[in-house]
């Protein structure tokens, strides 16, 4: 009878007057403050800094004079740098494509048709990561020098080239599009891809079936980070 009259009075209590329960963890404020400190100090001052020196006018070699000039600003709608950017998106877009397109099948691959030696591949996936980015870009360097293995024997001479830097975007970030993918893929049911490929009959439904349930299943972590 006490609990049924305890009941009967928290259902007659006002909602206002009653006390709300929350799931979230409770932490003191003054928790964040390294982080907080951390922050301005590593980030927001060095961009102060760099604000205070494109508002500065230049004197001469490493001398400035502090103010609020924007005339540099005014020369980024200037044809060099316009041509910069252009040709900087153009590079990013063809290098994502690429790491896609070589990137994805191989993911696949290794989701689907491994066994015995994933481990082996994910670990040479993996190993490059152990070093600089700095070291494997000199590394690449090398390996496409023009009086190397490539360019005398194969006749591939493309250092210095965009096709070059098309190489290194790819070679640099298609790791970092395969993991993602690969532990996408990995955890997919292969019965619903068998299913679908009963249904299939033409070439369009097939590749209609590939972009549904492949991609579509995928696309949460393709992002670069994409």
């Amino acid at each position: 009878m006490a609990v049924v009259e305890e009941a009967e009075r928290e259902a007659l209590t006002p909602p206002a007057s009653r006390r709300r329960r929350s799931f979230r963890p409770r932490y003191p404020s003054w928790l964040t403050g390294p982080s907080f400190v951390y922050y301005v100090l590593f980030f927001l001052g060095p961009m102060a800094i760099l604000v205070a020196f494109s508002l500065a006018t230049q004197l001469g070699f490493g001398s400035l004079k502090y103010g609020f000039d924007i005339s540099q600003f005014r020369q980024v709608a200037g044809s060099l740098y316009v041509t910069i950017f252009v040709r900087t998106l153009v590079m990013a877009s063809v290098g994502s494509l690429l790491t896609i397109a070589v990137g994805y099948p191989l993911a696949y691959w290794m989701a689907r048709y491994l066994t015995t030696y994933k481990m082996l591949a994910l670990l040479l996936l993996i190993v490059p990561f152990w070093t600089s980015f700095l070291i494997r870009t000199y590394a690449l360097k090398i390996i496409l020098d023009p009086h190397g293995y490539l360019a005398k024997d194969l006749g591939i001479n493309i250092l210095y080239t965009k096709y070059a830097v098309a190489v290194g975007l790819v070679y640099n970030y298609l790791p970092l599009f395969i993991l993602p993918v690969f532990a996408s893929l990995e955890r997919m049911d292969w019965s619903l891809i068998e299913a679908a490929t009963d249904l299939a009959i033409t070439l369009m439904v097939v590749l209609s079936v590939f972009v549904v349930v492949y991609i579509w299943f995928a696309r949460k972590e393709e992002r670069f980070g994409g």
